[in-house]
């Protein structure tokens, strides 16, 4: 299972109440399974970080990404209902 959280600037959307001021939620998940799915990774840290480096290159108005990765049936010999792990990107400034 994957969670993502996008930040970025709501006032231009909030008052405009136009889809083109802000970033689709379905661009968002489109994104995000295209690239989960482009590869496999051993790792779940791996996965999460190349999600959230590509939401970060193909939205420029998000500033801040969450990306948590649940594995429900990871091979643990344990009663759990899942391991995960979460990463919170920042865009870069950019020098001037």
């Amino acid at each position: 299972m994957l969670d993502i959280e996008a930040s970025l600037p709501l006032e231009k959307a909030c008052g405009s109440d136009n889809i083109g001021d802000t970033v689709s939620y379905a661009a968002i998940i489109k994104t995000a399974s295209r690239v989960f799915t482009l590869q496999a990774d051993n790792l779940l840290e791996r996965a999460a970080q190349r999600v959230a480096d590509a939401l970060l290159a193909e939205f420029p108005l998000v500033e801040k990404v969450f990306v948590r990765l649940k594995k429900p049936d990871a091979p643990v010999a344990a009663d759990f209902a899942f391991v995960a792990v979460e990463i919170e990107r920042t865009r870069e400034a950019v020098p001037v």
